[in-house]
């Protein structure tokens, strides 16, 4: 889902304070002091809310671009996985169902049935249903970090004539 927050700063403004916000240096993601991780490269943007302590793969972060819409500055923009994490899930998927067919088609063609075929369905639904409950919870804990980022994003593009 595409979201957009509109500013009255101009462009360079805003990427200033989204810098002063975030931490992209190479050693962020490992520090348990750094809140928000993220880059800004042209008018493109990614932020990542670092939880201390804990590592989400599953974390959805903001990817966004910025545009001038009359005198007003738009951050257009939407929450998306990691492209490698998006690659990880369909190879282990693409494994998951290459070793769930072999077990199905050794039921299937074999005359008997054996205590390691049945074994190895029971096997397969379990990590079927392991990944999907690993997923799901990544995706719970992701609901903290984006709202975090959202409340972070509509506080930087407010107009406060008091900082300086």
């Amino acid at each position: 889902m595409d979201m957009k927050f509109v500013s009255e700063l101009n462009i360079d403004e805003c990427k200033r304070k989204f810098q002063s916000q975030m931490d992209s240096s190479f050693g962020a993601m490992l520090s348990r002091f750094t809140i928000v991780v993220g880059h800004i490269n042209g008018d493109q943007i990614m932020m990542h809310k670092r939880t201390p302590y804990f590592t989400n793969s599953f974390g959805r972060a903001f990817y966004g671009r910025f545009y001038q819409s009359g005198d007003k500055t738009v951050l257009e923009g939407r929450f998306k996985l990691y492209t490698p994490v998006k690659f990880l899930l369909i190879f282990i998927l693409l494994i998951y169902l290459l070793m769930l067919s072999l077990i199905i088609y050794g039921l299937v063609t074999s005359p008997n049935v054996t205590a390691e075929l049945i074994i190895g369905i029971f096997i397969m639904i379990g990590f079927g249903v392991l990944g999907g409950c690993t997923y799901a919870f990544g995706r719970y804990k992701s609901y903290e970090e984006e709202n975090y980022l959202m409340v972070l994003i509509e506080s930087v593009l407010v107009n406060d004539e008091k900082e300086e």
